[in-house]
């Protein structure tokens, strides 16, 4: 049973404010080389690793950062969970993607670990969501990760009916709604890109 705030998901375009270069040109996610994880946690202590599939976002050189998150990706290996939770959590067929975007500044586009603060749009409903996450650069790829797990709540995003519908579903007294998200996403130049296809 998974109950998650996602991508994020916010949590992943945060990461995108610790560039190192004074101006940047347009960056593109690779998603073959990207990962987003979320934690459920049903009972007292059953965990389980969860993770989104399909990832798309861009860095323009106007230093706006964006994270899309198809809800619909969700994969916890087990199929009849993936649909429960696209049906009854996300309610996808409403609520396609999650989308976490970012402005970023000067400050943080400095190379290390930072405290940033991003805006997901999740379930309908948006929020502020403050992470830390550490930025790097290898090989010409811009790669940034959590340095630490966000923390997302589905109660904030209006998705207690969705964790309801679960634990009915599947016989359960309890179905934790903080969610621990982490991720690693890696960007490439726009130009790079094309020149791949």
């Amino acid at each position: 049973m998974k109950h998650f705030v996602c991508k994020t998901i916010r949590v992943i375009p945060l990461t995108l404010s610790l560039f190192s270069q004074p101006l940047l040109a347009d960056w593109a996610l690779d998603n073959t080389e990207s990962e987003l994880y979320f934690i459920s946690t049903k009972k007292e202590n059953i965990s389980e690793v969860n993770q989104f599939t399909k990832l798309s976002g861009s860095i323009s050189d106007d230093k706006k950062a964006t994270l899309n998150i198809n809800l619909s990706s969700v994969n916890t290996q087990v199929t009849i969970r993936d649909e429960r939770l696209q049906k009854y959590l996300f309610e996808t067929e409403k609520h396609t993607t999650a989308i976490a975007t970012m402005d970023l500044s000067d400050e943080t586009m400095k190379p290390g670990t930072h405290d940033i603060n991003a805006v997901l749009s999740l379930h309908g409903v948006e929020q502020t969501i403050p992470a830390k996450v550490t930025v790097m650069e290898n090989d010409g790829k811009l790669i940034v990760f959590t340095a630490a797990p966000i923390m997302l709540n589905t109660s904030a995003f209006k998705m207690d009916a969705g964790v309801a519908m679960l634990k009915k579903l599947a016989g359960l007294d309890r179905i934790n709604t903080a969610v621990p998200i982490t991720f690693t996403l890696n960007f490439v130049k726009e130009k790079d890109n094309e020149d791949k296809e």
